[in-house]
């Protein structure tokens, strides 16, 4: 896990304005949270709050955001998500007047795909968590412990192009998850393996859209990969 991520709040809404100077409306975003404080005690992970300078950033990335399309919240449950989620909706509505409808947690954008957390556990402080993921997109992670990564990878894309279809009009769908759910996207969709394209930076991560064509994921870093 990194405790030195930097953060990037321009890059996403760039990305989004350039979309919608497309014409391009059907827009679903999955970014990592804000800045969070750490902890060596296993059990305290879900309930990790951001630090000070990471609730500046979430209300300043909220700000960022236009309020045509109107943005909806998803978000982890837990808590550094939480309140990123929440810090969003605070900038948002500072700067643009009036409020959005309440964040909504969801089981999909945490760490579905992590089956036996204690024995991750142990298998990351063993290696490191860096070793650990390249072990578990190599397929030396027993199935009982973890998920597939290019299974968990297609269940991430799924849910965001679910969110495609199903948010309304003149709407945008920003789900707030962890790093290790946009991992699996990068090395498996658009073939980024994260030893040469880096950690996911703070309130950063990817595009999923749909125009005439199909459907597409993208990041700062890589050109659009048409996914349905």
């Amino acid at each position: 896990m990194n405790n030195k991520a930097s953060v990037k709040i321009d890059r996403i809404s760039n990305i989004i304005s350039g979309l919608l100077d497309q014409d391009i409306q059907d827009i679903a975003v999955l970014i990592r949270h804000s800045e969070r404080h750490y902890t060596k005690v296993a059990e305290l992970e879900p309930f990790m709050t951001l630090t000070e300078i990471g609730k500046e950033y979430a209300v300043s990335f909220g700000e960022k955001l236009g309020k045509n399309p109107i943005p909806r919240l998803y978000s982890s449950f837990f808590g550094r998500c939480i309140e990123t989620a929440y810090l969003i909706d605070k900038g948002f509505s500072n700067h643009n007047g009036g409020m959005l409808a309440n964040p909504v947690s969801d089981q999909m954008l945490a760490p579905f795909y992590i089956l036996d957390i204690q024995k991750v556990v142990d298998e990351i402080v063993k290696h490191g968590s860096p070793a650990f993921i390249r072990r578990w997109f190599n397929g030396q992670i027993d199935e009982t412990i973890i998920e597939k990564p290019d299974q968990t990878a297609q269940t991430i894309c799924n849910y965001m192009i679910e969110h495609l279809q199903n948010q309304q009009k003149n709407e945008i769908t920003i789900c707030i998850s962890h790093d290790w759910n946009i991992f699996p996207v990068k090395e498996f969709e658009l073939n980024m393996p994260h030893e040469k394209y880096g950690d996911i930076d703070y309130l950063d991560g990817m595009i999923f859209y749909r125009d005439q064509d199909g459907v597409y994921v993208t990041c700062h870093l890589s050109e659009p990969k048409q996914i349905q």
